[in-house]
């Protein structure tokens, strides 16, 4: 026989006598099999078992006899719920023992399975490995199974006491263990991938995560307790060692765990933190290694919760923004943060770290206590480079950064708590500027130190520019940290202010739609200030004024001055009032000395009082006056005219009236002489506006055109009432040769020369002339006054006091006056005056 035929030969004798042995097993073996293995699963799970169709698997599971199931069933909470379910299952037992008499499963398969465990919102749990009624012998028994394979299996656990979720997916895993009465002993080694593990609502894990297991584990079924032993899970490729605790008791679970790795990979540490938190790092890639010790302690019952802590450690971390290639290198990095859900307090202890960004090293300690209510504790001490610092930061609001922070500080205290600020050391500024999306407003090249002190802030040599605005700030910033965290004491400050050039309408400026420069004029009630100013140029709108010197109050909104001097408009002034701005609409009151300044730039440059009655056109000379001007305007600077009120005494030397309507109105009746431009060397009176309203008071005006004697109103809407008085000889000229002329009887000034008493009425655009009789009567009743008394002196002196003879003469010269008045008639060749009575 060749040696191909003994082999073959052996080979189908040995393949018979395997045949025979499964066969008899089988045979005589094969009930007891089956009640053992779903008497065994059903004793154990405490759960009733429903099966499909099974049939021995013959040799396929040699040198085992495999035992395939259809169809795998075990309820949860009801008949609605599941807990196990698998189309496809295979049980394994050993051949040799279950010849000998002694039947063990060896091997159990479940694939493409769905296992589902849960609890209910009452701690009640669907899976309940302890039995209530099995014996003393059933307890002490022992039930092994050495290769538990899951492929394609479908994990799910659902807890609604906590709101905890788990999904897992077992693509090839194995587990092993032994039931030794109340002990199940079990280790697992396989591939998973964790689709989601969500807690209260954040989802801690995602489907990205891969996970390697090499895990040991005891249940407890007396004490109803599960402990791992130094069980390894390696998350994508970052191994962690899981150890610990977690006790079922009645309505709750006492943990008891911890989670350790030594060696984590930052750059694969990232996909693991929860989306709520991922955005934070959207825009940055990491790398280097980082250690990590998180632990879990306490219990999930309704009035406990579990204290959280998650320590890290490394010496060589980077952190690097996509987009602009800013790196941070972290030198040395430990900390903990700790969660506390029974007294709702979290900490964030940092307790060192040194990070350098482009060569420039800044180390400290940060601790935050209650972020609801938190308490901070910084100390940091290094430079940093602000355009390195905004790259890496992309905060909203800045365009772009550069200069340097140098820090050597301390600070503390309770954001919502006043009173609780602590800080020391300083802050120094070295060529600091910074540009601010849709803001006009550029901070450039600012130096200086600040000196902290507890909730003051002592501010040395702070200077730099505002736009084109230079500033040097020294003064005392009270109440810092109160007036930023809290919102409700008020910052006060006092300092001195100086600047070569101050321009506000750069720095308060904002732009519209087509261009033009307007301002909203608003002042915080949170700010109390109390400035010195020395400003060597001031402008704001279309104010100039130079070496600026005084104080300035902003309080409760209100920004008043005792007293500031200035030279303004080729003169000098001296201005106090104040600007209050705690009412929908701004109140201005203030009271101004001014000293020769040249009246057309003060009309131009404080927006003529907000009246165009008499404008800066209008207007030249200079004027030394006492000004009291009261006004109300809307937050934009537009006044409101029925509440202005301007009072005013002036002199206006080597003054000119120009183009002023009424005065060109009158220039028609005036011969050969233009009116346009009237020039005089003094003018003294006062003037008030009022209700819309300007009341000019008796004045004289001796100038270059013609001398006028004049009172009236005058309104913003150009309605006029004035009383004028001119000389004849200036209207006529070398018409008038005699005191009785065609125009009727003329009044002597009592100096020769003869006056016509005039009204204007009506607008400035149609003006209404007329003979104003009531002034001409009065100026008469005036004379005959003055001739009695200086008759009856003469009569005095010369006879005696001869007073019959005085009476009569009195009696003469009163009765030709009143006939003349009431033959008084004028005619202009152009247009007749009415004759007014009132």
């Amino acid at each position: 026989m060749s040696l191909v035929k003994k082999v073959l030969l052996i080979c189908a004798v040995v393949f018979a006598c395997i045949s025979l042995a499964i066969g008899s097993a089988v045979y005589f073996y094969g009930d007891e099999m089956k009640a053992y293995a779903f008497g065994s699963l059903k004793q154990k799970l405490n759960k009733d078992i429903q099966i499909g169709d099974t049939e021995f698997a013959g040799i396929s599971h040699f040198p085992n006899i495999g035992l395939n199931i259809h169809n795998l069933y075990s309820p949860g909470f009801n008949a609605n719920d599941t807990l196990l379910f698998a189309p496809n299952a295979a049980i394994s037992f050993n051949l040799i023992d279950i010849l000998s008499g002694n039947i063990e499963i060896e091997k159990i398969a479940l694939e493409r399975a769905k296992i589902n465990l849960g609890r209910d919102k009452n701690g009640k749990t669907n899976y309940d490995f302890s039995n209530s009624s099995k014996t003393t012998e059933s307890s002490n028994s022992t039930f092994a199974f050495n290769n538990l394979k899951l492929v394609d299996v479908t994990f799910n656990y659902l807890d609604e006491k906590t709101n905890t979720n788990v999904d897992v997916w077992f693509d090839d895993m194995v587990l092993k263990g032994i039931v030794d009465g109340d002990i199940i002993d079990i280790e697992s080694n396989g591939i998973a991938t964790i689709n989601s593990i969500n807690a209260d609502g954040t989802e801690w894990v995602n489907n990205t995560t891969t996970a390697k297991t090499n895990a040991s584990l005891r249940y407890n079924q007396a004490e109803k307790s599960i402990h791992f032993t130094k069980s390894e899970v390696n998350l994508n490729d970052n191994p962690i060692i899981v150890d610990g605790t977690i006790i079922t008791l009645d309505n709750y679970n006492q943990y008891q765990l911890s989670f350790s790795s030594e060696g984590l990979k930052l750059n694969e540490c990232i996909p693991l933190i929860p989306n709520k938190f991922a955005d934070l790092f959207e825009n940055y890639n990491s790398s280097g290694m980082i250690s990590l010790n998180c632990t879990l302690s306490g219990s999930d019952a309704d009035d406990e919760g579990l204290v959280t802590e998650i320590c890290f450690e490394s010496s060589h971390a980077n952190i690097t923004v996509k987009e602009k290639n800013t790196t941070v290198k972290f030198k040395d990095l430990n900390g903990c943060y700790t969660w506390n859900p029974n007294t709702k307090k979290e900490l964030l202890d940092i307790k060192q770290f040194t990070a350098v960004m482009d060569g420039e090293t800044i180390s400290g300690a940060v601790q935050i206590q209650d972020f609801n209510n938190p308490y901070i504790k910084i100390a940091s001490k290094g430079k940093l480079n602000l355009e390195t610092a905004n790259r890496f930061l992309t905060i909203d609001t800045i365009e772009s950064a550069s200069g340097n922070l140098i820090l050597d500080m301390a600070f503390e205290g309770n954001f919502k708590k006043a009173n609780t600020y602590k800080s020391n050391g300083k802050v120094k500024l070295e060529e600091v500027s910074l540009a601010f999306k849709d803001n006009p407003l550029l901070l450039k090249s600012f130096n200086g130190t600040f000196n902290l002190k507890n909730n003051d802030i002592e501010v040395n040599d702070f200077s730099g520019n505002l736009n084109k605005s230079d500033v040097l700030i020294n003064g005392i910033v009270t109440n810092l940290y109160d007036y930023i965290f809290l919102g409700d004491d008020q910052l006060q400050i006092n300092a001195n202010l100086s600047s070569t050039y101050l321009d506000l309408n750069t720095i308060w400026k904002s732009e519209t739609k087509n261009n033009d420069t307007t301002f909203t004029l608003e002042f915080s009630d949170g700010l109390d200030v109390q400035l010195a100013l020395n400003l060597n140029e001031f402008y704001f709108k279309k104010f100039e004024a130079k070496n600026v010197l005084g104080k300035v109050q902003l309080k409760d909104q209100i920004l008043s001055t005792k007293q500031i001097s200035m030279d303004a408009m080729d003169g000098s002034a001296v201005v106090k009032g104040k600007i209050d701005a705690s009412q929908k609409d701004i109140q201005i009151q203030t009271e101004s000395a001014v000293n020769k300044i040249d009246i057309h730039k003060l009309f131009y440059q404080v927006g003529n009082f907000g009246q165009d009655v008499v404008v800066y056109q209008n207007l030249k000379g200079l004027v030394t006056a006492n000004i009291v001007f009261n006004s109300v305007w809307s937050k934009t600077l537009k006044p409101d005219l029925d509440k202005v009120y301007a009072q005013s005494d002036f002199i206006i030397e080597n003054g000119e009236l120009n183009n002023f309507e009424p005065m060109l109105a009158l220039s028609k009746y005036v011969k050969g002489t233009d009116l346009k431009h009237v020039a005089f060397s003094t003018l003294t009176n006062s003037i008030e506006i009022q209700n819309q309203k300007i009341n000019f008071p008796l004045m004289e005006i001796k100038s270059s055109a013609l001398d006028i004697i004049g009172s009236g109103t005058h309104t913003f809407d150009n309605d006029i009432d004035y009383n004028i008085q001119l000389l004849i000889s200036q209207l006529l000229g070398k018409k008038v040769k005699e005191q009785n002329t065609e125009f009727g009887v003329i009044e002597d000034d009592g100096l020769g020369r003869s006056k016509l008493f005039l009204t204007m009425s009506g607008t400035v655009s149609e003006p209404e002339f007329a003979i104003d009789k009531k002034a001409l009567g009065n100026k008469i009743a005036q004379d005959i006054k003055q001739e009695k008394e200086e008759l009856r002196k003469l009569l005095h002196t010369e006879f005696g006091g001869k007073k019959n003879k005085e009476a009569e003469n009195s009696e003469s010269i009163e009765k030709q006056q009143n006939n003349n008045v009431s033959g008084f008639e004028i005619e202009d060749e152009e247009e007749d005056f009415d004759i007014v009575d009132d």
